[in-house]
């Protein structure tokens, strides 16, 4: 599937325009070669016949020592690597980090953590870093009680540009699967399985901070929230024919954007925005109870789009809980009457299906 980023209001509308009319809702409008989610199916396997091969922790530290960019290291389908105690594994630039996940039916390498201060099982060590069909599992699927009464872990951690992170399954890291930390643009992040990051306070799929990132056909499940932002200048994100689901637990919504102001050091003047821009397209939400399933904490400085997702069981469909007047939202589908309002604005000047709407009665 290809995927174009329009951040103009005027091309995002007609875009918006165009998916309202087809009133196809949710991840049934993606028609990619690869399942949503990834495993069986997925077509862009890495062939281990043109990788270095590795079975054991030692042999993967000894090959990602070596490596240079074009460089492709293949984890045997079969391992089960226990990375505890591991210092961050780097990847260096260029290079791709892969296993078989449903190739065959393989599940793909497994590589477990079990420590729970873990700032990332790895990192990235230059531009155009991949990581393909791995299993990764941290250490800790519960929610708690607060965000830092434990210490956090973090599945990969990305900081360099243009980095790829596909048919993975990742869970149970406490701060976020992936993290995406002043890295700048061009990555994607897609057909990945992310699922119980629950820590109270945190507990995201894919968190970003100063970055910019493609967010497509993943499948969520029972993480706090899947997709994060922390409103920093430079962060963006584009999240499009997604699978989110939660079924049991504490409720939160399932996408956000930060304020810039949430972050701030106390000695910190910040302007009052939220991100640079946000684009949520044709994804699909489930939830066992009434969920609000996009959250967004302030005005982005240039947009915020929502267009043609389809809603199981919402509370909201989205909630302005700060002030925004910028938020164009056309074609969304609601499978049955949200509990309240389809969304929630704190401020009046937002567009829902090209109508101008009011502040929202607050509650």
């Amino acid at each position: 599937m290809t995927v174009r980023i329009l951040t103009s209001v005027a091309a995002l509308s007609l875009l918006c325009a165009a998916a309202s009319a087809e009133r196809i809702c949710g991840a049934r409008h993606y028609t990619g070669p690869d399942p949503i989610g990834g495993g069986p199916g997925y077509t862009r396997l890495v062939d281990p016949a043109k990788a270095r091969r590795v079975s054991t922790l030692e042999e993967l530290k000894a090959a990602l020592a070596a490596a240079q960019a074009g460089d492709i290291i293949y984890l045997d389908d079969r391992a089960e690597i226990d990375a505890t105690g591991s210092p961050m594994m780097e990847i260096p630039g260029g290079v791709t980090l892969a296993s078989g996940r449903g190739s065959g039916g393989s599940p793909g390498a497994l590589i477990r953590f079990r420590d729970y201060d873990c700032p990332g099982v790895f990192t990235t060590g230059g531009d155009g870093v991949r990581v393909t069909g791995l299993r990764m599992v941290g250490p800790d699927t519960e929610e708690h009680e607060s965000a830092y009464e434990l210490p956090n872990s973090r599945g990969i951690t990305i900081r360099h540009p243009r980095c790829e992170v596909d048919n993975c399954d990742i869970s149970g890291f406490s701060h976020a699967g992936v993290y995406l930390v002043n890295a700048g643009t061009g990555h994607r992040i897609h057909h990945n399985f992310l699922h119980h990051c629950r820590r109270r306070g945190l507990g995201y799929g894919v968190c970003l901070a100063s970055t910019q990132a493609y967010i497509v056909a993943n499948r969520f499940l029972n993480n706090r929230h899947d997709i994060a932002g922390t409103g920093r200048a430079g962060t963006a994100y584009l999240a499009c024919s997604n699978i989110s689901d939660i079924t049991e637990g504490r409720i939160s919504h399932a996408f956000d954007m930060h304020g810039n102001h949430e972050s701030r050091r106390p000695d910190e003047v910040v302007e009052p925005f939220a991100g640079d821009w946000v684009v949520i397209c044709h994804n699909t939400f489930y939830s066992y109870e009434p969920r609000m399933y996009t959250v967004i904490r302030g005005r982005p400085r240039q947009h915020v789009t929502i267009f043609a997702n389809e809603y199981h069981n919402a509370l909201h469909g989205a909630r302005f809980s700060e002030p925004c007047d910028n938020a164009v939202i056309f074609g969304d589908c609601f499978i049955r009457p949200p509990a309240r309002e389809p969304y929630f604005f704190n401020v009046p000047g937002n567009r829902v299906d090209g109508k101008v709407q009011p502040a929202t009665a607050q509650q």
